[in-house]
């Protein structure tokens, strides 16, 4: 077997050499900003920075006592991105589904006797797409993979977009 000649791609980023930054910043799906910040903040070897960037940002709150409280998780995705709320231990939650009409803003809200409503037993994760796809799922232990069908034209519980 005939060793190969080329290089391989350096498994740490050095910020300066504009190729790798640009290479980086495809690969792991972030803009090259966002992947100088993340640099900062990590350090440059990719395995650190792909684990920094896939568990997101963590909001807290800190309560009357001085006790922080983890609340939601905050993730970038491909094309938009997803909130968690990982830390409520109940695992329980309620969502509803109201129309609204935008040509009576002001007027006389929607009763709720015209929405839908929802629960969930795990974690629950809310996605927005940058196309304007807009979707609560299940992100816990067993995760809904869903997604919208361009091909179908309509949102399929079991779809998932190559590369998603």
């Amino acid at each position: 077997m005939q060793k190969s000649n080329l290089a391989s791609i350096p498994t740490s980023i050095d910020l300066a050499q504009e190729w790798l930054v640009e290479y980086w910043a495809v690969e792991l799906g972030v803009s090259r900003g966002r992947l100088a910040q993340a640099v900062g903040i990590v350090g440059p070897e990719v395995a650190k920075l792909r684990k920094y960037l896939k568990d997101g940002h963590r909001i807290a709150v800190r309560d009357d006592s001085d006790v922080v409280r983890l609340v939601a998780r905050i993730t970038l995705e491909k094309d938009g991105f997803a909130a968690s709320v990982p830390y409520h231990p109940a695992k329980k939650g309620w969502i509803w589904e109201l129309p609204l009409d935008y040509s009576k803003f002001g007027e006389v809200p929607v009763p709720l006797s015209e929405a839908k409503h929802y629960t969930v037993d795990d974690t629950v994760k809310l996605s927005m797409h940058m196309g304007g796809f807009v979707q609560f799922s299940r992100g816990g232990a067993k995760p809904i993979v869903s997604g919208y069908n361009p091909e179908l034209a309509q949102i399929n519980p079991d779809y998932s977009p190559v590369n998603s």
